[in-house]
This record gives C-alpha cells, structure tokens and sequence, in this order.
C-alpha cells in the first residue's frame, strides 16, 4: 500500500509535537518539584526554632496534672482529639490550628486540607509543613498567654 508522502509528513510533525509536549511537562513538573522542595527547605530553616518551641511548651503541658488533665478532657462537641492550643485565621493564610492529641502527639490543621488533623512527630516535620509565619504567631500566643483563652474558647464551644 503506498501512503502519500504529505500524510507520512504530518504524522511526523504530530509525533514531534507530541515528544516537544511531553519533554516540556517533564520539565515543567521538574520545575514544580524543585520549587516545592526549595519551598520545604526554607520553612525548615525558617520555621525550626519556632516549632522547637512548640513541642517544648507541649512537652511541658503534657508533663504537669494539669496539662493531663486538660488534655484528657479535650475539645468539647468535637471528634477531635485533644485540644487547640492555636485556632485563628491568619492574613494571606486562612485558618490554622494546632493542637495535642490525648496521647500527647502534636498535630495541625488549615483551612482546605480535608479538615482531617495532620500528626507531625517532630519539630522539623512541623517546620517543613506549616508557613514559619504561623509557627511564629503560635509561639507568640504560648509565649503571651493567649493560649489559654484559646483552649478555653475551644473546651467550652
């Protein structure tokens, strides 16, 4: 069978359109990835004394009676474990919380993600999720007292 040379033509041209559309979203994607990592790499720098802190203060809450005890009875009318230490809307961020589970494990939470708590294990895995400008007004609601009219708020909803 002979296939006139103009249609073997353009289905070169469509093969090489495609092979330039997929080396492009290959870089495109590299491209993505890179900036995703860069922007991990800098929260942690950034953002790492600040949730140092976070789980020190939580580390002493959970090690006094009265942190138990207060932990224990978590976040009334909620399916949520434990309780909020930071609940606020944050500009140009939406809302952030972060709290402690029963067990003592720190977890967080944002407008978007599902509204499901995010468990983080260490500083560095809360540096490298959470805007290193959330975990500074955090720190500055532990370090103001402002933490606990914010458990309280959230114990008696």
């Amino acid at each position: 069978m002979k296939i006139p040379k103009h249609l073997m033509k353009l289905a070169d041209e469509i093969e090489a359109a495609k092979r330039r559309e997929a080396r492009e979203a290959t870089i495109e994607e590299w491209i993505r990835k890179a900036n995703q990592r860069l922007k991990i790499s800098e929260r942690l720098k950034n953002g790492l004394e600040y949730a140092e802190k976070i789980f020190d203060w939580v580390r002493k809450l959970r090690n006094t009676p009265e942190g138990k005890r207060l932990i224990k009875l978590g976040i009334k009318n909620s399916y949520r474990d434990g309780i909020y230490f930071f609940d606020t809307h944050v500009s140009g961020f939406g809302w952030r919380g972060l709290g402690v589970s029963k067990k003592g494990r720190i977890w967080w939470i944002q407008t978007g993600c599902g509204c499901r708590e995010q468990y983080v294990k260490n500083p560095e895995e809360l540096a490298s999720q959470i805007e290193s400008e959330i975990l500074k007004l955090a720190c500055e609601t532990l370090k103001g007292g402002r933490v606990w009219k914010c458990i309280a708020e959230r114990m008696s909803d």
